[in-house]
């Protein structure tokens, strides 16, 4: 999605907008500090590909420019009008800020996305004169942050531990005529996955770990993954509490270690 706009339009926050910290726990189980690279990635294959489009030299293409706009995804629109300025690229600080202003609107589906402007010299003389390159017009963007009142509640929904394994993780067995819901992993192996996403949901495990709670209708494709996990996966799905702290390393002993000190986890 690229949205355009003129540069005098642009809204510096750095210095305006007070410190809030009524939305960081919000903001803390969202922010995913790896799409700082993913971003830079983009834009670094965004400037390669224009490049060889336009048979010039890489060396003749930059980005400028660099701003945050909020999207309202109901809407299919920007949620506000002016976009978000700052000197430097992404920021967990600077993504905050924007992200405490849209949420002083009250949205309850919003995107955070970063755009760029791409600017090319007619050739490298040009570039190593001083002269300004030239403005394209083009440029692209990437999704920082999504904000869904609706997954939140999903989330907070998935890692609220229960006295059994959900239902929504179970299927039905039958055996000598009568149905009975056995859980497709052990209710040990369910409270440490609860632990993973609830203590370490910033990281890859702890989504991966979010992803088998979820109550998204895709039982069978979690049965499927559980014979192609990883070694540390496979202790935790098996349950083996011991065997997952040998294992695990960081943030994941670390979510695992939590768990057990506030009883919610068997030893």
């Amino acid at each position: 999605m690229i949205i355009n706009f003129k540069l005098s339009t642009m809204k510096n926050v750095s210095n305006t907008t007070t410190t809030n910290n009524e939305f960081k726990a919000e903001f803390k189980e969202l922010w995913d500090s790896s799409v700082v690279e993913h971003a830079k990635n983009e834009m670094q294959k965004y400037s390669e590909d224009f490049a060889k489009t336009n048979q010039l030299h890489k060396g003749q293409v930059s980005q400028s420019g660099g701003y945050y706009i909020v999207v309202d995804n109901t809407k299919g629109e920007r949620a506000i009008d002016e976009p978000f300025f700052f000197a430097d690229y992404i920021t967990r600080k600077h993504t905050y800020e924007v992200f405490a202003e849209a949420m002083k609107l009250g949205l309850e589906d919003f995107s955070i996305d970063f755009q760029w402007d791409t600017r090319y010299w007619e050739s490298l003389r040009d570039k190593f004169k001083g002269y300004d390159p030239e403005n394209d017009g083009d440029g692209d963007c990437v999704n920082i942050l999504t904000y869904n009142t609706k997954d939140i509640k999903k989330r907070e929904d998935a890692i609220k531990l229960n006295w059994a394994t959900p239902d929504h993780l179970c299927e039905v067995i039958v055996e000598d005529g009568r149905k009975t819901r056995k859980g497709i992993f052990n209710y040990k192996a369910y409270t440490m996955l609860v632990a993973l996403a609830k203590y370490s949901p910033n990281c890859h495990i702890g989504g991966r770990a979010l992803y088998y709670l979820l109550d998204n209708g895709e039982l069978d494709t979690k049965k499927h993954m559980l014979e192609m996990e990883g070694g540390f996966m496979t202790a935790i799905l098996k349950g083996d509490l011991l065997l997952s702290l040998k294992r695990g390393s960081g943030n994941y002993v670390d979510a695992l270690c939590e768990a057990i000190k506030k009883n919610e986890i068997e030893i």
